[in-house]
């Protein structure tokens, strides 16, 4: 691995890697002792929640959860987990990454995770968000003031004959509305 420092997802996964089953408590102290920087209890079981949601992350599946009589939670990783490469667990807390390492390469490669992970359906990742395409209004109708006399394709086109042949020297806005074919 190289040397960029290690997210919190990757230090929890790391003190799992342990074996041991873990409370909350002993999880945030571990983290903090290794970081070396003071975590708060509430931003780590926000990451644990997430990390053993199998709807969220494919490591999920490999997360035991379990509440205690006093009502906190103690985590541990299946037993069978333990033989992967800790790269190929941070890879699973992922849900994109060219070259990732997913649940269904970690299932060839140890398939005694299978029993853990069963007939489940894995959700494939959500595509980055992306701009709505803008909705395209369609054009009001032209409303045509009454009394004023529509002139027909033929004048239009002798006017704009003469504006290009320069006969004619005059600012014009011009608005054509085609109804149909032209003949």
């Amino acid at each position: 691995m190289d040397n960029k420092p290690r997210t919190n997802s990757e230090l929890i996964i790391d003190i799992l890697r342990s074996g041991r089953t873990l409370t909350l408590s002993e999880i945030t102290a571990t983290l903090s002792e290794i970081s070396g920087k003071k975590v708060k209890m509430t931003d780590i079981s926000s990451q644990l929640s997430k990390l053993s949601n199998k709807n969220k992350t494919e490591i999920g599946f490999l997360i035991r959860r379990k509440k205690s009589d006093d009502g906190t939670f103690a985590y541990s990783l299946v037993k069978e987990s333990l033989e992967m490469i800790p790269e190929e667990m941070y890879d699973l807390t992922r849900r994109t990454g060219k070259m990732r390492h997913t649940l269904e390469k970690a299932l060839e490669k140890y398939p005694a995770l299978k029993k853990y992970v069963g007939d489940a359906v894995i959700k494939p990742a959500k595509p980055a968000k992306t701009a709505k395409p803008k909705k395209v209004r369609e054009a009001a109708p032209v409303v045509e003031p009454e009394g004023q006399v529509q002139p027909d394709t033929a004048d239009i086109m002798n006017l704009l004959r003469k504006l290009i042949d320069g006969g004619l020297k005059i600012d014009v806005n011009v608005k054509i509305r085609f109804a149909g074919t032209l003949e």
